[in-house]
C-alpha cells in the first residue's frame, strides 16, 4: 500500500520531539518530525513524514504521506489500554512506454517499458498496446490500520487481549499517450475492505519457566470495484467478456479465515542456557468465490480450501560469555493458501 517505515517507541517521561529533513536529486525530498510523551497515566508517540521525488523514470514520481500514533492510559488494578491508528496516503505515476521509434518518445528520459501498477487486466484489453496510456497516469493508494489493546499485569506476567482493524483503496487513473489531458480509464478498488485479527495471549513465569499460551482469529479478503469512466473506444472487442476492467465488480470481503492456539515454555535450564519449545495448531478455510465476485465467468468449477496443520517449534540460546549468545532455532510453518 505504498507505506514508508515509521517507527514508534514507548511514551518517555521527558517530552521528546525530533524534525528530520532529506533532500536529493531527482526532486526527492522528505520531512518527519515525531513526539513522545508520558504524562502522567497517558502517553503517546505520534510520527508523520512527507515524502516526494520525481522518480527515475518518465511518469515515475511519488508523493506519499505517512502518519503513525499511539495513545496508552495506566488503569488501576495494574490494567493498561491503548490504541493506535496507522494511516498512509501516496500517489505514484504509473511508467509509459519510452524507447526510440515512439512517436511520444521523450529523450530527456531513459529509454522503458510501460508498467500497469493497479490491476488487474487493464493493459491487456487495450488497442494501442505499449502506447496504452501516456504522462498523468496513475494510481492513488490510501491505507488506514487501527489497533488497539487492553492488559491486565500481574506478579511474573501478564494477561493481554489485541485486536487490528485494517481497509485499503485505490483509484487507477489512465490518460492518452498523444493528449495527457484526455482521461480514457479510470477505477475504483477496495482490496482491503474491513478486514480484521483479534489476538489474545497469556504470560506467566514459574520458577526457571516462562509459560506463554494464546491464540489468534482473522478474517479476510477483498472488497467492490467500480468504473466511474470508461471511453471503449481504446479498448478491444474482449472488454465485453471481461466485465471486470469495463464494469467492476462486488467483491467478497470475507472469504479467508485463518485461526490458531499455540503454547510455549521458556525454561531457563542453566545461568548461561535457555531452551524454548513450543507447539501452534493452525486452521485455515477459504471460502467458494461466486463467480459474480469477480466480475467474469467461471471456466473452472469453484471450490473451497480447507487446512488444518500442527506446527512444532524447538530453539537453543546458549551464552558462553558476557554480552555474546549462540543460538539455533527449528520449526515448521505454513503460509497460506500455498
Amino acid at each position: 500500500g505504498g507505506l514508508i517505515e515509521i517507527q514508534s517507541y514507548a511514551p518517555s517521561e521527558e517530552s521528546q520531539t525530533q524534525v528530520t529533513g532529506l533532500y536529493g536529486y531527482l526532486g526527492t525530498w522528505s520531512v518527519s518530525a515525531s513526539n513522545r510523551w508520558k504524562a502522567g497515566p497517558v502517553g503517546w508517540s505520534l510520527a508523520a513524514r512527507q515524502y516526494e521525488t520525481d522518480g527515475y523514470l518518465r511518469n515515475n514520481w511519488d508523493r506519499n504521506f505517512n502518519f503513525n500514533g499511539n495513545v496508552t492510559f495506566e488503569l488501576p488494578w495494574q490494567m493498561e489500554a491503548g490504541v493506535g491508528l496507522l494511516f498512509s496516503q501516496g500517489t505514484t505515476g504509473m511508467p509509459v512506454y519510452n524507447r526510440k521509434g515512439s512517436p511520444y518518445y521523450n529523450s530527456g528520459k531513459p529509454d522503458a517499458n510501460q508498467e500497469e501498477l493497479g490491476g488487474p487486466g487493464v493493459s491487456a484489453r487495450m488497442k494501442n498496446g505499449v502506447y496504452a496510456w501516456g504522462d498523468g497516469s496513475d494510481i492513488k493508494d490510501t491505507s488506514s490500520f487501527v489497533n488497539a489493546y487492553l492488559m491486565k499485569n500481574f506478579e511474573g506476567g501478564h494477561i493481554r487481549l489485541r485486536g487490528m482493524l485494517w481497509n485499503e483503496e485505490t483509484t487507477e487513473k489512465y490518460y492518452d499517450a498523444a493528449n495527457s489531458g484526455k482521461k480514457i480509464y479510470e477505477r475504483d478498488t477496495t482490496p482491503e475492505d474491513n478486514n480484521w485479527q483479534l489476538l489474545g495471549d497469556v504470560v506467566y513465569t514459574l520458577g526457571s519457566h516462562t509459560l506463554e499460551v494464546g491464540g489468534e482469529t482473522r478474517t479476510y479478503g477483498w472488497g467492490d470495484q467500480s468504473v466511474p469512466y470508461i471511453d471503449r473506444s481504446y479498448f478491444t472487442g474482449a472488454i465485453s467478456y471481461f466485465k471486470f476492467v469495463s464494469d467492476g465488480f462486488e467483491g467478497q470481503p470475507t472469504c479467508l479465515h485463518y485461526s490458531a492456539l499455540y503454547a510455549q515454555d521458556t525454561w531457563k535450564a542453566l545461568s548461561m542456557l535457555d531452551i524454548e519449545f513450543g507447539l501452534r495448531g493452525e486452521y485455515f478455510k477459504a471460502d467458494e468465490i461466486d463467480p459474480a465476485a469477480f466480475g467474469f465467468p467461471a471456466t473452472a468449477k469453484a471450490t473451497d480450501l480447507s487446512e488444518t496443520n500442527l506446527d512444532p517449534r524447538l530453539a537453543v540460546r546458549f551464552r558462553p560469555w558476557q554480552g555474546g549468545e549462540l543460538g539455533l532455532r527449528l520449526g515448521i510453518t505454513h503460509r497460506y493458501p500455498n
